[in-house]
């Protein structure tokens, strides 16, 4: 059941994807329906992540979007390994000043991000600690394994 579950979060965010580059595209449902040779509802199913493209309509799909193949599967991946690709593109693109100060600015955030997720793990664990001794102060026992036995 759960893997099922991660298929369908998978699927929703490659549609989510596709949707977001079409209307960066400035295309329609309706325009690449057309182009695709499908239903309008299709590319809708498509993008909901209700039906999954063929590989095939994958392909025509990033070609018509302008996009490889690798760039939707790295939006959607929870790979570390398939930031880099990203933060690498991102890097190519600026002067080696601003390339300086965007690792530093990702370095800052990172060590802020990773502090406050270990501030909220902390949190949730003393919170479960402290449910669960006041789960233990409120419970009342019920009658002994003996006491059943003799009234049984």
């Amino acid at each position: 059941m759960e893997r099922r579950g991660a298929k369908r979060l998978t699927s929703s965010r490659i549609g989510e994807r596709f949707a977001e580059l079409r209307r960066d595209r400035g295309l329609t449902q309706d325009q690449l329906a057309e182009r695709l040779q499908v239903e309008r509802e299709t590319v809708s199913r498509f993008e909901r992540g209700v039906t999954d493209p063929s590989m095939t309509k994958v392909l025509e799909i990033c070609e018509i979007l302008e996009v490889p193949v690798a760039s939707l599967i790295t939006r959607i991946s929870a790979n570390v390994s398939d930031y880099r690709v990203r933060i690498e593109a991102a890097l190519q693109v600026c002067v080696p000043a601003d390339r300086e100060l965007l690792c530093e600015t990702l370095e800052r955030l990172a060590e802020r991000l990773g502090k406050q997720a270990n501030s909220d793990r902390e949190t949730d664990s003393a919170s479960a600690a402290a449910d669960a001794n006041a789960s233990a102060l409120t419970r009342v026992p019920g009658p002994r394994r003996s006491d059943r036995e003799r009234t049984g």
